[in-house]
Parts: C-alpha cells; sequence; structure tokens
C-alpha cells in the first residue's frame, strides 16, 4: 500500500471529508501506515513470549472482599 501512494490518496481524502466516523478511520490508517514493519519476531502478537515480571504487571488487582474493613 505504501509503495502505491496511499498516504497521498488518504491526505487528500482526509481533507473533505465530513463524517467524524470516516475521519477517524483514515487517521487510524495513515498511523498504521506511517508506522515500521514489526520485527520477524513480531508478527504474530499472539505468539509473542511475555517475560513473567511484565506479565504480572499486566494483571488485574485482585479484588478486596467488600468486608475487609
Amino acid at each position: 500500500m505504501k509503495a502505491n501512494n496511499t498516504y497521498i490518496i488518504l491526505r487528500e481524502l482526509h481533507k473533505w471529508e465530513c463524517n467524524e466516523a470516516n475521519i477517524a478511520a483514515i487517521e487510524n490508517l495513515v498511523s498504521v501506515l506511517i508506522c515500521d514493519e514489526p520485527e520477524t519476531a513480531l508478527e504474530n502478537l499472539n505468539e509473542v513470549v511475555i517475560p513473567a515480571d511484565i506479565a504480572a504487571k499486566l494483571q488485574p488487582p485482585d479484588e478486596k472482599p467488600a468486608d475487609s474493613e
């Protein structure tokens, strides 16, 4: 898509688009297009190994029982 000047087409579309949902979609697509390609090891994010210390930080905190006061 980058090689076919998709960014330029989207830039022009963004200039005259009036629908807010379409504007948001265009901006999201432009963000994707300007990003670098993922590293080979990160192409499938479902297979990325997350270190245990990082995984622990991503877990939601345990809820306290309501009567523990």
